[in-house]
């Protein structure tokens, strides 16, 4: 990645940071909800059965009602856990709603499985494969253009899906979940961001505020 490529992302991720954080409590977790219903009426959700979806932040479409709907489906639900010092992630298995609440939260903020309990869980990748990659990202484009957070975990884990990588599971879909202000005509991206196969985001009469 050039220098001049890296400097205008975070120009962008600068952006969004202020742009989310402009959005009240109540106008995040409205459009949520649409998002999250958008998301349950889709054919790639209502034809999976192993779905990975990410423990939400304050700063990122809330996830916690599609984690319950998940597991009250009967679906296997996988969330992901972090290697900070190895630049690693994993989806491991969430056995039920209750455990959500109980995980530990890094220093990050984020809630995740953590020393032995991430060792015993199942790990999706290893027992069947995903249907379903629910994704966080810091800013998108409406035809699956993805800009994180800059750590590269999910840019990653995606490419270890890929056929050419040696992956010989399902070919999961890759659905990312986004604020109506993070959807923008175009990001500064390179080869290593992987694409989306779709973005959700409430419709303009929906999410202005």
């Amino acid at each position: 990645m050039t220098a001049t490529l890296k400097a205008s992302k975070n120009v962008v991720r600068r952006q969004m940071k202020s742009v989310i954080g402009a959005l009240t409590t109540e106008e995040k977790l409205r459009q949520s909800q649409i998002v999250t219903n958008m998301l349950l009426q889709r054919p790639e959700y209502e034809r999976s059965r192993r779905v990975a979806a990410y423990v939400s932040k304050a700063d990122e479409v809330g996830t916690e009602q599609l984690i319950r709907c998940i597991i009250e489906s009967g679906r296997a639900c996988f969330i992901p856990r972090y290697w900070e010092r190895e630049s690693r992630m994993e989806m491991l298995r969430l056995r039920s709603v209750e455990e959500l609440s109980a995980l530990p939260s890094t220093a990050w903020g984020i809630s995740q499985p953590s020393g032995e309990d991430a060792d015993s869980r199942e790990n999706a990748l290893l027992t069947g494969g995903l249907d379903l990659i629910v994704v966080p990202g810091r800013a998108f484009t409406a035809d699956g253009g993805r800009l994180g957070r800059g750590g590269g975990y999910y840019d990653v884990y995606l490419g270890r899906l890929r056929p050419e990588a040696g992956y010989l599971g399902p070919q999961p879909s890759t659905v990312g979940l986004a604020f109506r202000q993070q959807v923008l005509p175009n990001l500064p991206l390179d080869k290593a961001d992987v694409p989306l196969q779709l973005v959700l985001y409430p419709p303009p009469e929906a999410g202005n505020t």
